[in-house]
Protein backbone atom coordinates (compact mmCIF):
# COMPACT_ATOMS: atom_id res chain seq x y z
CA UNK A 1 0.00 0.00 0.00
CA UNK A 2 1.69 3.11 -1.11
CA UNK A 3 1.22 6.71 0.82
CA UNK A 4 1.12 10.11 -0.38
CA UNK A 5 1.85 13.05 2.14
CA UNK A 6 1.55 16.69 1.04
CA UNK A 7 1.85 20.02 2.30
CA UNK A 8 1.38 23.26 1.86
CA UNK A 9 2.19 26.59 2.54
CA UNK A 10 0.23 29.84 1.69
CA UNK A 11 1.24 33.34 2.71
CA UNK A 12 -1.67 36.45 0.80
CA UNK A 13 -1.57 39.83 1.92
CA UNK A 14 1.72 39.93 4.03
CA UNK A 15 1.92 42.02 6.83
CA UNK A 16 -2.31 42.91 6.28
CA UNK A 17 -5.38 41.16 6.95
CA UNK A 18 -7.37 41.46 4.11
CA UNK A 19 -7.44 43.01 0.34
CA UNK A 20 -9.83 45.65 2.21
CA UNK A 21 -6.90 47.17 2.97
CA UNK A 22 -6.89 48.83 -0.40
CA UNK A 23 -9.99 50.20 -0.02
CA UNK A 24 -8.92 51.64 3.73
CA UNK A 25 -6.38 53.56 2.20
CA UNK A 26 -7.79 54.99 -1.15
CA UNK A 27 -10.98 55.87 0.93
CA UNK A 28 -10.80 59.74 1.21
CA UNK A 29 -14.31 60.35 2.49
CA UNK A 30 -12.67 60.63 5.98
CA UNK A 31 -10.85 63.63 5.17
CA UNK A 32 -13.11 65.31 2.79
CA UNK A 33 -15.85 64.69 6.06
CA UNK A 34 -13.33 66.22 8.69
CA UNK A 35 -12.98 69.73 6.35
CA UNK A 36 -16.56 69.69 5.75
CA UNK A 37 -17.26 69.65 9.51
CA UNK A 38 -14.43 72.29 10.64
CA UNK A 39 -16.08 74.70 8.12
CA UNK A 40 -19.24 73.83 9.20
CA UNK A 41 -19.29 73.80 12.64
CA UNK A 42 -20.87 70.21 12.83
CA UNK A 43 -19.52 66.43 13.70
CA UNK A 44 -20.87 63.19 13.64
CA UNK A 45 -22.59 61.86 16.56
CA UNK A 46 -24.92 58.82 17.31
CA UNK A 47 -28.33 58.85 17.98
CA UNK A 48 -31.18 56.29 18.87
CA UNK A 49 -34.13 57.35 17.08
CA UNK A 50 -36.63 56.21 20.32
CA UNK A 51 -39.39 54.75 18.20
CA UNK A 52 -37.17 52.31 16.26
CA UNK A 53 -34.16 51.55 18.29
CA UNK A 54 -32.19 52.16 15.58
CA UNK A 55 -29.04 53.67 16.52
CA UNK A 56 -27.60 56.16 13.23
CA UNK A 57 -25.01 58.69 12.80
CA UNK A 58 -26.64 61.93 12.75
CA UNK A 59 -24.51 65.44 11.58
CA UNK A 60 -25.05 68.35 14.57
CA UNK A 61 -24.15 71.41 15.38
CA UNK A 62 -21.04 71.55 17.47
CA UNK A 63 -19.83 75.08 17.14
CA UNK A 64 -19.86 78.13 14.87
CA UNK A 65 -19.71 77.41 11.09
CA UNK A 66 -16.61 79.06 9.66
CA UNK A 67 -18.30 79.02 6.21
CA UNK A 68 -21.86 79.50 4.60
CA UNK A 69 -23.24 76.68 2.87
CA UNK A 70 -21.86 78.13 -0.22
CA UNK A 71 -18.35 78.32 0.86
CA UNK A 72 -18.42 74.87 2.43
CA UNK A 73 -19.31 73.58 -0.93
CA UNK A 74 -17.09 75.07 -2.75
CA UNK A 75 -14.01 74.21 -0.59
CA UNK A 76 -15.11 70.93 -0.19
CA UNK A 77 -15.25 70.61 -4.12
CA UNK A 78 -11.67 72.05 -4.44
CA UNK A 79 -10.38 69.60 -2.11
CA UNK A 80 -12.62 66.47 -3.19
CA UNK A 81 -10.61 67.54 -6.57
CA UNK A 82 -7.04 66.99 -4.99
CA UNK A 83 -7.43 64.02 -2.78
CA UNK A 84 -9.41 61.36 -4.26
CA UNK A 85 -8.57 57.54 -5.06
CA UNK A 86 -7.60 58.62 -8.67
CA UNK A 87 -4.58 60.99 -7.85
CA UNK A 88 -2.93 58.90 -4.91
CA UNK A 89 -0.78 56.81 -7.56
CA UNK A 90 2.16 59.09 -8.67
CA UNK A 91 5.33 59.20 -9.56
CA UNK A 92 6.48 62.79 -8.64
CA UNK A 93 9.85 64.39 -7.60
CA UNK A 94 10.11 65.58 -4.25
CA UNK A 95 10.40 69.02 -6.40
CA UNK A 96 7.42 67.86 -8.50
CA UNK A 97 5.50 67.10 -5.09
CA UNK A 98 6.81 70.20 -3.49
CA UNK A 99 6.06 72.44 -6.30
CA UNK A 100 2.26 71.22 -6.95
CA UNK A 101 1.82 71.50 -2.79
CA UNK A 102 2.92 75.01 -3.51
CA UNK A 103 0.28 75.63 -6.40
CA UNK A 104 -2.39 73.98 -3.94
CA UNK A 105 -2.06 76.55 -1.51
CA UNK A 106 -1.44 79.88 -4.00
CA UNK A 107 -5.06 78.46 -5.32
CA UNK A 108 -6.97 78.05 -2.29
CA UNK A 109 -5.08 81.46 -0.61
CA UNK A 110 -6.48 82.96 -4.01
CA UNK A 111 -9.84 81.60 -3.69
CA UNK A 112 -10.64 82.12 -0.42
CA UNK A 113 -8.94 85.82 -0.90
CA UNK A 114 -11.21 86.71 -3.69
CA UNK A 115 -14.91 84.69 -2.12
CA UNK A 116 -14.37 85.41 2.11
CA UNK A 117 -17.17 88.07 2.11
CA UNK A 118 -19.31 85.98 -0.21
CA UNK A 119 -18.64 82.52 1.08
CA UNK A 120 -19.57 84.19 4.94
CA UNK A 121 -15.86 83.71 6.28
CA UNK A 122 -14.31 86.07 9.00
CA UNK A 123 -11.20 87.78 7.92
CA UNK A 124 -9.87 86.77 10.94
CA UNK A 125 -10.77 82.71 10.38
CA UNK A 126 -8.71 82.85 6.77
CA UNK A 127 -5.75 81.67 7.64
CA UNK A 128 -6.98 79.00 10.17
CA UNK A 129 -9.36 77.51 7.38
CA UNK A 130 -6.06 77.47 4.82
CA UNK A 131 -4.31 75.95 7.38
CA UNK A 132 -6.68 73.67 8.38
CA UNK A 133 -6.95 72.37 4.96
CA UNK A 134 -3.09 71.95 3.99
CA UNK A 135 -2.64 69.99 6.75
CA UNK A 136 -4.80 67.47 5.51
CA UNK A 137 -3.96 67.89 1.97
CA UNK A 138 -0.02 67.68 2.45
CA UNK A 139 -0.26 64.18 4.02
CA UNK A 140 -2.48 62.24 1.76
CA UNK A 141 -0.37 63.87 -1.30
CA UNK A 142 2.70 62.78 -0.14
CA UNK A 143 1.47 59.53 -1.64
CA UNK A 144 2.48 60.79 -4.97
CA UNK A 145 6.25 61.09 -4.22
CA UNK A 146 8.63 58.53 -6.00
CA UNK A 147 5.85 55.82 -7.06
CA UNK A 148 5.87 54.38 -3.04
CA UNK A 149 1.94 54.05 -3.24
CA UNK A 150 1.68 51.73 -5.87
CA UNK A 151 5.03 50.00 -4.66
CA UNK A 152 3.18 49.65 -1.33
CA UNK A 153 0.01 48.08 -3.14
CA UNK A 154 1.95 45.67 -4.50
CA UNK A 155 2.97 44.23 -1.29
CA UNK A 156 -0.48 44.19 0.02
CA UNK A 157 -1.68 42.00 -2.52
CA UNK A 158 1.37 40.23 -3.14
CA UNK A 159 0.21 36.26 -2.24
CA UNK A 160 3.22 33.24 -2.37
CA UNK A 161 2.06 29.83 -2.43
CA UNK A 162 4.21 26.78 -2.14
CA UNK A 163 3.63 22.93 -1.75
CA UNK A 164 5.73 19.72 -1.43
CA UNK A 165 4.60 16.12 -2.64
CA UNK A 166 6.38 13.33 -0.97
CA UNK A 167 6.78 9.92 -1.78
CA UNK A 168 7.34 6.54 0.09
CA UNK A 169 8.58 3.20 -0.45
CA UNK A 170 10.77 4.68 -3.27
CA UNK A 171 7.80 4.97 -5.60
CA UNK A 172 7.31 8.52 -7.73
CA UNK A 173 4.05 10.06 -7.77
CA UNK A 174 5.32 11.55 -11.13
CA UNK A 175 3.80 9.34 -13.60
CA UNK A 176 6.47 10.45 -16.21
CA UNK A 177 9.04 9.81 -14.09
CA UNK A 178 11.56 12.92 -13.77
CA UNK A 179 12.33 13.54 -17.26
CA UNK A 180 9.42 13.54 -18.42
CA UNK A 181 8.98 9.66 -19.94
CA UNK A 182 8.02 6.82 -18.50
CA UNK A 183 9.30 5.33 -15.55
Amino acid sequence: MESQQTSGTMYNNVGYNNTGVIQIRLNTEDLIDRIESFLSGTRWIPQTNKETGVTEMVRVNTGTPLANCEGVQSLVNFVSGLINPSVVQGNYTGEQYYNHVDRINRQLIDDISENWNEWGMSRNNRSQIISFIMNLVEPFLSRLIDNKERESYSDTIRSLESSRVEKERGMSLNPWGSGGGSQ
